[in-house]
C-alpha cells in the first residue's frame, strides 16, 4: 500500500487481500486531505473498512442477514412480513448457520430441488426462491458479497401444465356441493366465496354493516390475516382490492335468510362479524368443513354428475373467474371481471392466460356468425362516445381509475 500526490491531490494504491486467498488492486482518490500524514491515515480508515467487510463474509450467517433484512423493510404490511419471515425460518433450518458469502449456487440449487422432490406446487416452491432472492441482494448492498449465489438457480418450468392451484368447478358442481352444506354459516359463506369470488380474507373479514341490501353490494376495505399469531383485520391485498360488488339475486336471498338467523343471537349487532359473530371463524375448522361436504357431496353424487376435486378454499375464487371470463358477452368484458375481483387486467390476463386463450375459438366463432349481421349497431355516435370519454376522464382525474384502466376503456369506447 502506499500514499502519493498528484497534480496537487492525494491517491492512495495497493491491493487487498480476499478470504479466499486472492486478492484486488485499488486506486483511488482521497478526498479532503492537505497533508500526506493526513492521507496515509485516510487509507488507514479505507482498510480497516474493507477488511471489516471481509471479515464479515465469514462472521455473518444467512440466519443474521435474514434479520437484518426484515428489519429494513419498510413497504409491505406486517402480514406481508411475517409470511416472509416464515418462509425464510424454513430455509434457515438448512441454511441458517451457514457463513453469508460462503452459500454457492449449488447448495440453494440443491435446496430448490429438495423441495420438488417433496412434491410441493411449482408456485410454492416458485414463492420460497423469491423470498430467499432479496437477502441476497440485500447481502451485496450491504458490502457482504459481491455476487447473487441465487441468480442462476433453476426452477422447474412447465409452460404447457395448468398450476394445480387454478384447479376449478362448474356450476354444476358447487350446486351438488351447496345442496349438502346444511350448517347455515358454511352455507353462506361457501356462496358468498363462489358468487362473488372474493378472497378468503375479504370474506371473513366482512361484518354485517359491510353489507348493503338495499343497493344489493358487498364492500370490501379490508382482510382477515391469519399470521399474525392470532386473526387480525388488516388492509386488503392491493389498492385494486378496495371496491364494491353486486350481489346476483340468488345470493341476496341466501344472505338475507342467514341475516335473520343470527340476529336471533344474543348480543347481535350490526358490526358482528358475518361468518363467525363476535370472532372471525379458524382456517383449520373451515379447512374441515371444505372436506367434509366435499366428500358428502361426492357420496351423494348423482352416476352421470362429475366428481368434485379435493379443491381448497381459493378454488372457489378461480371458479367464479373462470365462469365470468368463459361466459363473457357485449354486456362485460375482462376489465370488469378484473374490478370485480380487485385485480388489474394485467394480473387477470397473467392469472387466467389458459382461459381466455381457450375463449379465442368462441370470439372468432362469434365473429364468423356476426358478419351477416347489421354492422350499424355496433357503430356509436360521435356525441355519445364524447361524452362517455368525458365521464372517462373524471373518473381518472379523480383517482378513481387508473390509467391503464382508463387507456383499456378508451379503447372499448373508440373500438380500437
Amino acid at each position: 500500500m502506499s500514499v502519493y500526490k498528484l497534480n496537487g491531490r492525494f491517491y492512495m494504491k495497493g491491493r487487498l487481500y480476499q478470504d479466499d486467498g486472492s486478492f484486488k488492486y485499488y486506486n483511488k482518490a482521497i478526498k479532503g486531505c492537505t497533508s500526506i500524514a493526513a492521507a496515509r491515515k485516510a487509507e488507514e480508515v479505507f482498510l480497516l473498512q474493507q477488511r471489516d467487510l471481509i471479515i464479515g463474509r465469514d462472521t455473518f450467517t444467512f440466519r443474521e442477514v435474514c434479520d437484518a433484512y426484515l428489519k429494513s423493510i419498510r413497504h409491505l404490511k406486517k402480514s406481508g412480513i411475517k409470511l416472509k419471515s416464515d418462509r425464510l425460518n424454513r430455509t434457515c433450518r438448512l441454511l441458517g448457520d451457514k457463513k453469508i458469502g460462503l452459500i454457492k449456487r449449488r447448495t440453494i440449487q440443491n435446496y430448490i430441488d429438495s423441495l420438488y422432490a417433496k412434491n410441493y406446487s411449482n408456485s410454492y416452491v416458485e414463492s420460497i426462491y423469491y423470498t430467499i432472492t432479496p437477502v441476497f441482494a440485500y447481502a451485496i448492498k450491504e458490502g457482504y458479497i459481491d455476487t447473487d449465489p441465487s441468480k442462476y438457480v433453476e426452477l422447474r418450468k412447465d409452460k404447457d401444465k395448468i398450476d394445480e392451484e387454478l384447479l376449478y368447478i362448474t356450476s354444476e358442481q358447487f350446486n351438488d356441493f351447496i345442496s349438502v352444506v346444511d350448517e347455515r354459516t358454511y352455507h353462506a359463506l361457501f356462496s358468498v366465496l363462489y358468487y362473488m369470488g372474493c378472497r378468503r380474507g375479504e370474506a371473513l373479514a366482512l361484518t354485517w354493516n359491510d353489507i348493503d341490501f338495499n343497493q344489493s353490494i358487498i364492500k370490501i376495505y379490508k382482510s382477515m390475516a391469519y399470521n399474525l399469531g392470532t386473526p387480525t383485520v388488516t388492509t386488503p391485498k392491493t389498492k385494486n382490492s378496495y371496491r364494491n360488488i353486486t350481489m346476483p339475486s340468488n345470493l341476496i336471498s341466501i344472505m338475507r335468510e342467514y341475516k335473520q338467523f343470527c340476529s336471533n343471537i344474543y348480543g347481535f349487532s350490526e358490526d358482528m362479524y358475518v361468518f363467525g359473530a363476535d370472532r372471525p371463524l379458524a382456517i383449520e375448522t373451515l379447512r374441515r368443513r371444505l372436506k367434509k361436504y366435499i366428500a358428502l357431496a361426492n357420496e351423494k353424487m348423482p352416476a352421470d354428475h362429475e366428481q368434485i376435486p379435493d379443491i381448497h378454499i381459493h378454488t372457489f375464487r378461480h371458479s367464479h373467474a373462470s365462469y365470468l371470463i368463459n361466459n363473457m358477452t357485449d354486456q362485460f368484458t375482462d376489465f370488469d371481471i378484473a374490478k370485480r375481483l380487485g385485480d388489474t387486467v394485467a394480473m387477470l390476463h397473467s392469472t387466467y392466460a389458459h382461459w381466455f386463450k381457450q375463449g379465442d375459438k368462441g370470439i372468432i366463432g362469434f365473429m364468423d356468425s356476426d358478419v351477416s349481421k347489421d354492422k350499424t349497431a355496433l357503430s356509436r355516435s360521435n356525441s355519445k362516445s364524447y361524452e362517455e370519454l368525458k365521464e372517462l376522464k373524471e373518473l381518472l382525474d379523480m383517482g378513481i381509475l387508473t390509467e391503464e384502466e382508463f387507456t383499456i376503456k378508451k379503447k372499448q369506447i373508440l373500438e380500437i
